[in-house]
This record gives structure tokens, C-alpha cells and sequence, in this order.
């Protein structure tokens, strides 16, 4: 739609810029076309090394490779995410690092993200604090 035309367009013009590649995996992120998640796939990697103290942006490569099979790498990212500061949805990295671990047959680390998911969660209750889940 027009999103992506737009969207292709400024990143023809500037094909690193961080804020346009993150619209890009969030508009793709549910897209089942195959293809255009292979396309996208190298810019979900680029993120990371793009922005290096965003862990929103560090995060981000998972919704694109959750879905193209690069789960190693999507671990990697989370777990790199999950433990810096100003996470601006730190349950969310923790949940998604967990999933990663869990379909890579890496149950402990699937099981220690989990953990830190439920403490982070139970500190929220009653709070009137609300953070998105997975994905």
C-alpha cells in the first residue's frame, strides 16, 4: 500500500536509516509473503549495528527473523536487548528472547527468560502499568 511506497522510497534515498527500516519490519512483521520477508531480512539485521544503544532497535531484527528461520540471531539480539538499559518495553524483549530460546530447543535459557518475565510481571501488578506481550 502507500506505506510501503513511501517507504521504499526514503529508504532508496537513505537505504541505513535506522527510523525507516524499523517502520519497514513493523509493517512487514505480520505479512505472510515469504518473499518480502527475505527482502526485508537484511535490513532487520542491519538494525542492531545501526543503532548499538537502542535496545528497541536492537530488539526489532526478531520480528522479521522469526519468521525467515534465523532464530539464533533473533536470540542473540533479544539477549543482547534484554540486558541494557532504557528498554522501553523490557517484558516484551524477555518474552520474545524466551520464544527464541524455546523453538531453538534451548530450554534453560527459554526457561531463565521466562523467569525474569514472571518478576518483572508480578512487580507490575496493581501498579496500573501496562507493557505489550509477544509479539
Amino acid at each position: 500500500g502507500k506505506a510501503m511506497k513511501i517507504l521504499k522510497s526514503a529508504l532508496a534515498s537513505s537505504p541505513r536509516h535506522p527510523f525507516c527500516i524499523h517502520l519497514l519490519v513493523h509493517l512487514t512483521e505480520a505479512s505472510q509473503d515469504h518473499q518480502l520477508l527475505q527482502e526485508v531480512r537484511p535490513m532487520a539485521e542491519l538494525l542492531p549495528q545501526l543503532m548499538p544503544g537502542a535496545p528497541h532497535l536492537i530488539h526489532m531484527s526478531f520480528h522479521t527473523l522469526m519468521h525467515t528461520g534465523d532464530f539464533h540471531r533473533a536470540d542473540r539480539d533479544n539477549s543482547w536487548a534484554t540486558l541494557m538499559p532504557r528498554q522501553i518495553y523490557p517484558m516484551h524483549n524477555l518474552d520474545t528472547l524466551s520464544w527464541a530460546c524455546r523453538i531453538q530447543g534451548r530450554s534453560s535459557c527459554s526457561l531463565d527468560a521466562a523467569k525474569s518475565l514472571e518478576h518483572r510481571a508480578l512487580d507490575l501488578v496493581g501498579s496500573g502499568t501496562f507493557e505489550t506481550g509477544f509479539p
